[in-house]
């Protein structure tokens, strides 16, 4: 803080013990001291003031930025917005149009062929002679308590012998 040296302090120390006496110079120095560690804290509270007011005022130069960006970020959503509707309304404009225009060719071409002949789409579920599929087969008689035949075996569904009742007769 202050520059002062070895020698500077060796002269005031020989004029306070003239001036003061040997008797009170321990109870000055001591108020002396007090008083400067005093100063010191003073002047400390203030630079750390200074320096908070001074971090404040980045921060509200930093939020007044961050608002400026929001504001723009704002109005480029909003046009973005404003130009995907009329994009939208103009599309479904559009297709109103084509569809009022091509309304009759569905009906003109006739129905369904798919959907008169009660076949699947892709004609391969395989049918027995009643009509039913073999998935169904199969869940009927697990419904009916029996086993689904293994693959390649040659036991009808439901006479099939597995290891679960096996075990149960011995």
């Amino acid at each position: 803080m202050f520059d002062i040296g070895f020698w500077e302090l060796a002269i005031i120390g020989v004029v306070g013990l003239l001036v003061i006496g040997p008797e009170r110079l321990p109870g000055v120095a001591r108020t002396i001291g007090l008083y400067v560690g005093k100063l010191q804290r003073f002047v400390q509270g203030v630079k750390s003031d200074i320096r908070h007011e001074l971090d404040a005022g980045e921060l509200r130069d930093l939020i007044s930025q961050q608002d400026k960006q929001l504001k723009e970020l704002q109005t480029l959503v909003n046009d973005t917005r404003d130009e995907v509707q009329g994009n939208v309304q103009e599309i479904g404009s559009e297709l109103g149009e084509a569809s009022g225009k091509y309304a009759g060719i569905g009906t003109s071409l006739g129905s369904d062929p798919l959907a008169d002949s009660g076949n699947s789409p892709s004609g391969d579920s395989p049918t027995d002679a009643g009509g039913a599929t073999e998935t169904s087969a199969i869940g009927a008689d697990r419904s009916a308590g029996g086993h689904a035949p293994a693959a390649g075996s040659d036991e009808p569904p439901g006479e099939q012998a597995t290891d679960s009742d096996a075990k149960k007769s011995a």
